[in-house]
């Protein structure tokens, strides 16, 4: 609308369908005024941009069926990779802090429920894969905490097992997932997930872990497997014992690069270097 009254190029950065997300997670339906009016402003967006850049290539392909003479660039939400960097340090006292001793750190850092799992859904999953392998461990960091614990004691998750905490200052997170050995995402595999870029999961490769992720989570399974940098799982009733085996596997496997791949990835893919670059092009053409 301000694009049109001021008659300016409208430029949009990391357009995705949220309308059709909040379809998939059953927080509206199609007959809502909420959808309606998003879905609405969505495709004016698509119609009526000069430049839009998405997140990756099945966005692309979105943004291009319904405009096809808008320049499409694919840039996925990128994060300061020189700030989200390992540190040894923060990794042994941090684990020495949560009493993980020499388990595999298992991290998920962020919201539970609304476009994500919900916490019963992320807990019982993580009460399932200790049950089958008891050298796990699981660290929490979320604003959630009371949710948390709720779900902890319904599921009987040991208290040996798991250390929760409210969200940390961003400055400090790269200590934090130092500590861990891999990130979790917490994303079901509904249809509109295939157009998301989740920014974990560029945290997590930045300080060097591999991460498991659904299927069909924008392109983030693709490179799991083809990069081999993590565990991509049919979704949380998988059996468990698959799902440890995989994370085994990764882990402990002939896999010395692991961490170096990682970050590489980062590096190359997800650091706000790729933005600026695209961004500098699109304002030289303006």
């Amino acid at each position: 609308i301000l694009s049109r009254l001021l008659r300016l190029k409208l430029i949009v950065y990391c357009f995705e369908p949220h309308s059709e997300y909040m379809v998939d997670f059953k927080i509206w339906n199609k007959t809502s005024l909420n959808y309606k009016l998003l879905h609405h402003f969505e495709l004016l967006q698509l119609k009526q941009a000069k430049y839009i850049v998405v997140p990756n290539d099945f966005t692309k392909t979105f943004v291009a069926q319904i405009n096809k003479t808008v320049q499409i660039f694919v840039c996925p939400i990128s994060i300061d990779t020189d700030q989200m960097v390992f540190n040894s340090p923060a990794r042994e006292k941090i684990r020495g802090n949560i009493n993980a001793g020499d388990k595999i750190v298992v991290i998920y850092t962020g919201k539970f429920g609304g476009i994500y799992y919900s916490c019963d859904n992320v807990i019982s999953f993580f009460t399932k894969l200790h049950q089958q392998y008891d050298k796990l461990f699981f660290y929490i960091i979320t604003p959630d905490v009371t949710e948390v614990t709720e779900s902890i004691i319904k599921y009987k998750l040991p208290q040996t097992a798991f250390s929760v905490s409210y969200t940390v200052n961003y400055n400090e997170l790269n200590q934090h997932v130092s500590a861990a050995d891999i990130g979790f995402v917490a994303l079901p595999s509904l249809p509109s997930q295939i157009y998301r870029t989740p920014v974990k999961t560029a945290i997590y490769l930045s300080c060097g872990l591999p991460y498991i992720v659904n299927k069909h989570i924008g392109d983030d399974d693709i490179i799991a497997l083809t990069e081999n940098v993590g565990v991509v799982i049919d979704s949380l009733e998988e059996a468990p014992e698959q799902i440890t085996d995989r994370i085994n596997k990764l882990l402990t496997g002939s896999n010395p690069d692991l961490k170096i791949r990682c970050r590489n990835h980062a590096v190359n893919y997800r650091s706000i270097d790729a933005a600026k670059n695209i961004l500098n092009k699109i304002f030289s053409e303006i």
